[in-house]
């Protein structure tokens, strides 16, 4: 399935409206992005040749990164077109030109990729993969069926003349001060409007979600909820996030946080603070570490936002001044924290840049410029570990000082993970590379793959990643040795923009299904499939949109999909 990036909602009117767009970004034409007309033909062209680029090079034309940064590549940048066959790249040139009336039409596009020798396109490699394939699809055929437990009733239908279930991707653009898109302090958002057939409740029991199956021929089955909560409507799924505050498990999208107990599931509060003075807007919720959940909001100043697990206002710190030109610089994100003290970074008019921020004082301690928008940064609680172009360093948290930096380690374009565990700096890409937090010396590399892993997920001096074939590993972080691998009975969905690698605690290793939708349970000690919990009807999950969201805490599994937040004990033995 090919995705060329213009569609048309079925109860639309019009392609785009103030302030939003269809489309997905990096497949997206220019004239899409910045303004509302009609995408037509040209556009479509231009989404093909973003389609060949990724095709021809394993990345988009207008590289990876936040949605805003790409959306303003596609608008502003040259393509990337240094990799593309140079008998391909011409063509490439004219169908991704900014001016949709220099685009060659259809047919010309079609000619000149005519005639194809179709034999040209059975490599090696894709010999192989059709191989594998094939003796794995004989596997399962052959396998006995798998028995299915289910744990609720089907669906009663709906109400004649009500509404059904709707799902419709949207990239919703708000542009801050009420600038174009391509000005400072864009925010982008990518959603799912859905309406959930049931009443979002605060404890009272609503559906499970799905049914709970065994992967493989004696797995004993899954265990029941221990309860099952309708959410609370108003938090996009595609974009939503789940994460433990303390006492609270917390389901947010940039646009709503809400804070449910853990126990039984009870909505325990709606983040709704009081912004300050000379704000009108709504704040845009960012980030959780530790016990915090990260907002932001800009007014004549641009502020920093925590709330704690109670959903208690902590402190509205003004961290970004107006330049004169565009105003204060939007807040994009929290990247990590280390000595309270909060790694932020920054777009507008100031370029992409990050700046520490004192917790406890609300100061702003340091600033540094990047070199381009593609940066990334983790913490060990002590400093941070900062991704400048293609080189990484370590920084004193609270003065920005360089201590250490490695040159070469990432590739242009690229935006692998980085994560600190056990004195090791863990950057993963197609494999996953250690290097010693305290001097930058490389120390291994490990779980190398063709096509780019997940982002790595640590615990208990352990590190895990899944791969593009559905397969999970455990490394020990110490040097790099494989613990287990253990090959997925059905497909992963593992590496989404928003919570790549798999949710570990010291029990249970989980991570989210594409086929059918739901999520698969691991043993943390060996890798031992335990069992996997599906949606009802089989679906599948689409790009982000129906993923459930797992979060694994002790025995506990805590997973959401688009209408229901579960809690399961499971048994590890």
């Amino acid at each position: 399935v090919i995705d060329f990036g213009i569609s048309r909602a079925v109860d639309a009117t019009q392609l785009t409206r103030t302030n939003a767009v269809i489309g997905t970004p990096g497949f997206m034409a220019p004239e899409q992005i910045v303004s509302s007309r009609e995408a037509g033909p040209a556009a479509d062209v231009f989404s093909l040749g973003c389609v060949l680029v990724f095709a021809a090079t394993g990345q988009g034309p207008f590289g990876a990164g936040t949605t805003t940064e790409v959306l303003y590549r596609a608008v502003h940048a040259p393509p990337q077109l240094d990799d593309v066959p140079d008998a391909l790249r011409p063509l490439l040139v004219a169908c991704l030109d900014k001016d949709p009336d220099r685009r060659p039409g259809t047919s010309a596009v079609l000619d000149s990729l005519s005639p194809a020798d179709s034999s040209a396109l059975l490599s090696e490699g894709l010999r192989s993969d059709i191989a594998e394939r094939e003796a794995h699809a004989a596997v399962l055929v052959s396998a006995p069926p798998m028995p299915m437990t289910p744990l609720l009733p089907p669906p009663s239908a709906p109400e004649p003349g009500g509404p059904g279930t709707s799902r419709r991707r949207f990239l919703w653009i708000a542009a801050a001060g009420g600038t174009a898109a391509t000005a400072a302090g864009v925010a982008a958002v990518i959603g799912l409007r859905s309406k959930p057939g049931g009443t979002p409740g605060s404890g009272a029991s609503s559906s499970g979600g799905g049914t709970t199956i065994r992967p493989t021929a004696g797995l004993a089955a899954g265990p029941k909820p221990q309860w099952s909560v309708g959410l609370e409507s108003g938090v996009e799924h595609a974009d939503g996030r789940l994460r433990l505050m303390g006492s609270s498990l917390v389901h947010w999208d940039k646009q709503k946080a809400v804070g449910y107990d853990t126990t039984a599931g009870s909505r325990r509060w709606t983040a709704s603070p009081r912004m300050p003075s000379g704000v009108s807007q709504e704040p845009q919720w960012l980030a959780v570490h530790g016990s915090m959940l990260y907002g932001t909001v800009a007014g004549d100043r641009g502020y920093l936002l925590g709330l704690d697990e109670k959903g208690t206002l902590r402190f509205s710190h003004p961290v970004m001044e107006p330049d004169g030109t565009y105003g204060p610089d939007a807040v994009v994100d929290v990247l990590a924290v280390a000595a309270s003290v909060a790694l932020i970074s920054s777009d507008g008019g100031g370029g992409f840049r990050v700046h520490a921020v004192d917790l406890a004082k609300g100061s702003v301690l340091w600033s540094r410029k990047m070199t381009n928008s593609t940066f990334g940064t983790c913490s060990d609680g002590h400093a941070f570990f900062l991704r400048d172009d293609n080189d990484v360093l370590r920084v004193d948290a609270r003065t920005g000082r360089p201590q250490w930096t490695v040159h070469d380690v990432f590739e242009s374009n690229t935006e692998p993970p980085m994560v600190t565990a056990g004195g090791r700096l863990l950057v993963t890409g197609t494999d996953v590379r250690a290097f010693s937090t305290a001097n930058g010396r490389k120390l291994w590399t490990a779980a190398a793959e063709t096509t780019e892993l997940s982002g790595t997920s640590v615990h208990g001096g352990k590190a895990y990643v899944s791969g593009s074939k559905s397969a999970v590993v455990a490394l020990d972080v110490r040097d790099g040795s494989q613990l287990w691998r253990t090959a997925s009975p059905v497909s992963l969905n593992s590496g989404t923009f928003l919570d790549a690698g798999p949710s570990v605690s010291a029990s249970v290793v989980t991570e989210s299904l594409s086929d059918p939708q739901g999520f698969i349970v691991l043993r943390a000690t060996d890798g031992k499939p335990l069992w996997a919990h599906r949606a009802t009807g089989g679906k599948t999950a689409a790009s982000g949109s129906d993923e459930w969201k797992v979060l694994a805490v002790g025995s506990t599994v805590y997973a959401a999909s688009a209408t229901t937040l579960s809690a399961f004990r499971s048994d590890a033995s």
